[in-house]
């Protein structure tokens, strides 16, 4: 067991002190890399992972073309034991930056669930948390501008690293937001004249967090509200 304490990630945070004890044992520390997860791991190995830090997506894939993203982090876990593929639709995790997790092997997790109330608990309220944040940022693109966009996931992200920096790239950007990466740079150029932010290679930092969210659209305040067991 790695020594990083379980209150890195919100959901096992959250378990009763009896339930901590009977899971932990059962944990595995993970490290993944940017890029998609389904190719960091083998085709039999089918865990949830909770998540310590880093960030990462969830996109919807629709004929191969990413339609919408979900941004999460330590407050969320990763199914990797559903894999949801029906020939026109796919769900995948792609991780943005470095990411830590712990892991529960989904035999082990379906054989101490009926005896971990907490973790059964926590386990359904991060899918429905999810499941909210996916029909919400879905509503968002179609109703709120790129620039409102880009600014509630700059600090989205600067909330799940507790980083002012967040090391993304511009392609990166434009591949979430379904936006053209021109686009992006004369949006996040609007933000540096206003000096919220400042740019460089392969990262954004937040200089004036105050004038950023003047911009964020009304979906990130709604972000930061998880829904409760």
């Amino acid at each position: 067991m790695n020594a990083i304490n379980r209150h890195s990630n919100h959901i096992i945070s959250g378990l009763a002190a009896e339930d901590w004890y009977n899971l932990q044992s059962h944990l595995v520390y993970k490290e993944f890399k940017p890029g998609p997860l389904s190719t960091q791991y083998g085709p039999t190995d089918f865990y949830i992972y909770f998540v310590l830090s880093g960030i990462f997506a969830l996109t919807i894939q629709v004929d191969r073309q990413d339609t919408a993203f979900v941004l999460l982090g330590h407050d969320s876990l990763i199914d990797a034991t559903v894999r949801l593929d029906n020939g026109l639709d796919v769900v995948q995790a792609l991780c943005l930056t470095n990411l830590t997790a712990y892991a529960l092997l989904s035999s082990t997790a379906n054989t101490l669930l009926p005896e971990l109330p907490s973790l059964r608990a926590g386990l359904q309220t991060a899918k429905r948390n999810m499941f909210m944040k996916m029909a919400r940022v879905t509503a968002c693109s179609q109703n709120h501008t790129s620039q409102q966009r880009l600014v509630s996931w700059l600090l989205r992200a600067s909330d799940l690293t507790d980083s002012a920096r967040v090391n993304i790239s511009h392609h990166v950007l434009a591949q979430l937001h379904g936006i053209r990466r021109a686009g992006v740079t004369v949006e996040l150029g609007k933000l540096k004249a206003s000096n919220a932010i400042t740019t460089g290679y392969g990262w954004i930092e937040i200089k004036d967090r105050p004038v950023l969210e003047q911009h964020a659209c009304s979906c990130y305040h709604a972000s930061t509200v998880v829904l409760q067991p």
